[in-house]
């Protein structure tokens, strides 16, 4: 499942099947996830990985970046590198920083 994620400026990142296990990594750094603004509340875990207009707040998304920031501390270079993994999380977390997003 892919992902078009629209910060509310308007910005977008284009995500891919890697958005479960990213929100993952997340939690194991310390993000506790204050759940998405929408009319339904399903269980938490589900609210991020649905693709169905759910929005995250500012706050939210700015403690994923930091957590996801944490994160790349644990990251050994030589396994990501070459891949450029580490410069597409980076452009991740300056996304989340950039504000709240919707996830579609």
């Amino acid at each position: 499942m892919s992902y078009v994620l629209t910060r509310d400026d308007g910005e977008r990142f284009l995500g891919h099947c890697a958005w479960a296990p990213l929100l993952q990594v997340a939690r194991l750094h310390g993000w506790q996830p204050r759940g998405v603004e929408s009319g339904s509340r399903p269980a938490p875990d589900e609210q991020y990985i649905e693709n169905m207009g759910r929005h995250v707040t500012a706050v939210d998304a700015s403690e994923l970046a930091a957590a996801l920031e944490r994160a790349l501390d644990d990251i050994p270079e030589h396994e990501v590198e070459p891949l450029g993994l580490t410069l597409e999380l980076q452009t991740f977390i300056e996304f989340c920083r950039g504000g709240g997003f919707t996830i579609q």
